[in-house]
C-alpha cells in the first residue's frame, strides 16, 4: 500500500513540476514583429540589434545553434561574428580586387618588376610588423597608461598583450583587434562604472561626483530596454551608491515623491500636477485634498531623517500647514519634469528606434533627476544636507554625451569625448593618452591601407628627429636632405682626377645616434639628390629609365645634432660607381675614359628626416 501512495505522489509531483516547467503563452505575433524589427534596425528598441534578436528567440527556448533547425528561421539571423565569447557586428568588408590588362613586357623586364614589387611588398610588410611591435610595447609596457588602457578597452588590452608576447601578426589578428576594440567601445559606458578606479582614480576623493556617474549608468542601462520612467526612478534607487551618501538619499527621496504623485489610472498625465495640489492656506474644505495628500506625505517624510530641517523651525516640527505645504511643495514640482519625460514615449508612440531616440530620452530622464537637485539647491532650508554642488550636476550630462557617441557608434568621438568631459579625474599628471586614441581610430578601420596609414602615422612622429636628440642611444633608417660641398676624385685608368664639388644631397641609409643625442654615425647607401632636388623644383615627371645603379653611393659619415633643431652637420665620405666621363693627359695622348667612378669628401648641413626608429633607449633609461 505505501508503494502505491508513493507511485501515485511521485506521479502527481511530477505532473506538477511539468505544468510548472511549461512556458507561458507567447504574444507570438507582436514578437515576430520585434524579430523583424532587429533585423530591420540598428538598435532594435534599444538594445543592440544581435543582442534583441537572440533575447526574443531565447523566449521560445531557442538559440542560434537550435533555431537553425528550425525550417522558417534557418538563414535569416543577423550577420554578426564572435568576439571574446561575445557577439559583435561586423561591418568590415573585403574589397574584390579588379584585374586590369597590360602591355606584354620582356622576360628580363618582368622579373625586375615581379622581384621589385615583392621585395617592396615584404619590405612594407615588415616595416609594419615592426610599427606594431613598437607601438604594441608602448600600450603594455608603461604602468600608468596601461592601467587607464586597459580599463577602457580591457577586452583589447588583453589581446595586444597576448600578441605582444606572441611577436607574430597575421592580418586576420589585426582585423580581429578592430572587432574586439568595437566590442570594448560599445560597452564603455559599462566599463567606465566597472572599471573607475583604475579609469577615474581622481574620483575617489569625489563620492558625489562617483555616485552621479552610477546614476546615470543606471538610468543608460535601464532606458536602453525601454523601461518607463517611474520604473526607471525606482532603478536608480536601488543602484550601487554610498551609503547615507547625498545621492543616495536624494534619488530615494525622488523616488518617494514619484510613486506619491501617481494619477489616477486612465488619466493623461501619469503623474498628479503639483499645482492640482496647491498649499494649504486655510481650512477650508477647497483645501481638502491638499491637506489629504500633504498629511500623508508628511508622515513619510518624518520617518527620513535627513528630511527633518524641512520640517523643523525653531527646534521643532512645525505645526503651521501654510508654512510646511509651501515647502512640501517646492519637492513636487519635479511633476512637471516626470511628465515632460513620460511625454517623449507618447510622442514616439512607444517607439524607440534609433540611437538619437534613445539618448534623447535618457536625458529626459536625467533631466528629472538634475532638476529635482536644483530645485532642492534653491530651497531656503537651514542645514539642508542634500544640497549638490554644481560639478556633481555636471556629471551626468557628460556621461549621456559620451553614451552618445556609443550609441551613434562614432569610434573616434568616444575617446575624445571620454578625455574631454573626464579627462581631470584620469591621471595625476593629466598626461594626454594617445594609446587610447589609437585604439579608437583601429576600431574605425574600413581597409588594409588605412591599417597601413594608421601604423605610420603612431610609428614615429613628426618631428621625429626630435626622439634622436631626446635619446642616448638611437637606431633609425634615416634620411637626409640639405647641402653638400667637398671635394671629388675621379678615378682614372692611369690617373685620378680631382675638383671640388657643390649640390643638393639625399642619402638614406642607417643612422646610429650616441652621445645622449649629439652625435650621429651614418651608414648611406642610396642618394636621391638629383630626384629630390626636381621635384623640389615642382618637377612631376615619372622616369622610367631610371636604374638603382644610378643612385648607389656608399659611404660613411659623422654628424653633429643640433639640440632644438631637426638639422645636422658633418662630413661624408661616399663612393659613387660609373659616374664621370673624364679627360686626362698621359703625355702622348689625351684619354677620354667615360663610366668612372668617384669617392667624395665633402661637409653637409641636412636635415634629420628619420623613417622609421629600428631601436631607442631614453636618456632616463
Amino acid at each position: 500500500m505505501n508503494k502505491i501512495i508513493a507511485s501515485i505522489m511521485l506521479i502527481a509531483l511530477c505532473t506538477i513540476s511539468a505544468v510548472a516547467q511549461q512556458p507561458p503563452n507567447q504574444n507570438t505575433y507582436l514578437d515576430a514583429l520585434k524579430l523583424l524589427d532587429a533585423l530591420n534596425s540598428r538598435t532594435g528598441n534599444g538594445e543592440s540589434q544581435t543582442a534583441y534578436f537572440f533575447e526574443i528567440l531565447k523566449k521560445y527556448g531557442l538559440d542560434r545553434s537550435s533555431a537553425q533547425n528550425n525550417p522558417f528561421l534557418r538563414g535569416i539571423f543577423p550577420n554578426q561574428v564572435s568576439a571574446a565569447g561575445k557577439v559583435i557586428e561586423d561591418n568590415f568588408t573585403a574589397q574584390q580586387i579588379t584585374k586590369t590588362g597590360t602591355d606584354p613586357v620582356n622576360l628580363q623586364a618582368s622579373i625586375i618588376n615581379g622581384t621589385a614589387s615583392f621585395m617592396a611588398g615584404r619590405f612594407k610588410e615588415e616595416a609594419l610588423s615592426a610599427s606594431i611591435n613598437y607601438l604594441f610595447k608602448a600600450i603594455t609596457e608603461h604602468p600608468e597608461e596601461a592601467k587607464v588602457t586597459k580599463a577602457v578597452f580591457p577586452k583589447t588590452f588583453a589581446l595586444i598583450e597576448e600578441l605582444y608576447a606572441r611577436k607574430s601578426y597575421y592580418t586576420a589578428d589585426l582585423v580581429y583587434i578592430r572587432q574586439v576594440a568595437q566590442y570594448d567601445l560599445n560597452l564603455l559606458p559599462d566599463n567606465l562604472i566597472t572599471n573607475i578606479d583604475d579609469l577615474l582614480p581622481k574620483l575617489a576623493a569625489e563620492p558625489e561626483l562617483r555616485d552621479m556617474l552610477s546614476v546615470a549608468h543606471s538610468i543608460y542601462h535601464d532606458g536602453k530596454k525601454g523601461w518607463q520612467v517611474e520604473k526607471i526612478i525606482t532603478s536608480v534607487k536601488d543602484a550601487k551608491l554610498t551609503e547615507n551618501g547625498k545621492i543616495k538619499k536624494l534619488v530615494s527621496l525622488l523616488d518617494l515623491i514619484s510613486q506619491a504623485l501617481i494619477n489616477v489610472k486612465g488619466n493623461e498625465a501619469v503623474w498628479i500636477n503639483y499645482n492640482d495640489l496647491p498649499a494649504v492656506e486655510s481650512g477650508e474644505l477647497e483645501f481638502l485634498k491638499s491637506r489629504l495628500f500633504y498629511g500623508l506625505l508628511y508622515e513619510q517624510l518624518k520617518k527620513l531623517d535627513y528630511m527633518q530641517p524641512l520640517l523643523h523651525q525653531s527646534g521643532g516640527y512645525i505645526s503651521d500647514v501654510t508654512v510646511l505645504s509651501k515647502r512640501m511643495q517646492s519637492l513636487i514640482e519635479v511633476s512637471v519634469r516626470l511628465n515632460q519625460s513620460a511625454d517623449f514615449i507618447k510622442i514616439k508612440k512607444a517607439q524607440i528606434s534609433s540611437a538619437a531616440d534613445v539618448i534623447a530620452y535618457l536625458r529626459t530622464i536625467s533631466d528629472v533627476i538634475n532638476g529635482f537637485a536644483t530645485d532642492i539647491n534653491e530651497m531656503q532650508i537651514e542645514n539642508f544636507q542634500l544640497k549638490l554642488p554644481e560639478k556633481a550636476l555636471a556629471v551626468v550630462p557628460k556621461y549621456f554625451d559620451l553614451a552618445d557617441a556609443v550609441l551613434q557608434k562614432d569610434y573616434q568621438r568616444i575617446i575624445a569625448t571620454l578625455l574631454i568631459e573626464f579627462g581631470e579625474y584620469t591621471r595625476a599628471d593629466k598626461t594626454y593618452n594617445k594609446h587610447l586614441n589609437f585604439i579608437a581610430q583601429m576600431a574605425d578601420l574600413k581597409s588594409a591601407a588605412d591599417m597601413e596609414a594608421l601604423m605610420n602615422s603612431y610609428a614615429l612622429p613628426i618631428g621625429g628627429s626630435s626622439i634622436k636628440r631626446q635619446s642616448k642611444f638611437n637606431l633609425s633608417l634615416n634620411g637626409y636632405v640639405g647641402l653638400t660641398a667637398g671635394s671629388e676624385t675621379a678615378y682614372g685608368t692611369f690617373a685620378n682626377q680631382s675638383k671640388a664639388n657643390i649640390g643638393l644631397t639625399a642619402p638614406i641609409g642607417i643612422s646610429s645616434t650616441f652621445a645622449s643625442g649629439k652625435l650621429t654615425a651614418f651608414i648611406s647607401l642610396i642618394d636621391l639628390g638629383s630626384v629630390v632636388n626636381q621635384r623640389l623644383n615642382n618637377d612631376t615627371t615619372s622616369y622610367t629609365d631610371f636604374k638603382f645603379e644610378y643612385f648607389f653611393t656608399p659611404g660613411i659619415g659623422l654628424y653633429y645634432n643640433f639640440p632644438k633643431l631637426p638639422v645636422t652637420a658633418g662630413v661624408h665620405w661616399n663612393y659613387i660607381p660609373n659616374l664621370r666621363t673624364i679627360k686626362y693627359d698621359t703625355g702622348t695622348a689625351i684619354i677620354t675614359e667615360t663610366n668612372r667612378s668617384v669617392s667624395r669628401f665633402n661637409f653637409s648641413v641636412l636635415v634629420d628626416l628619420p623613417f622609421f626608429t629600428l631601436f631607442n633607449r631614453a636618456k632616463d633609461e
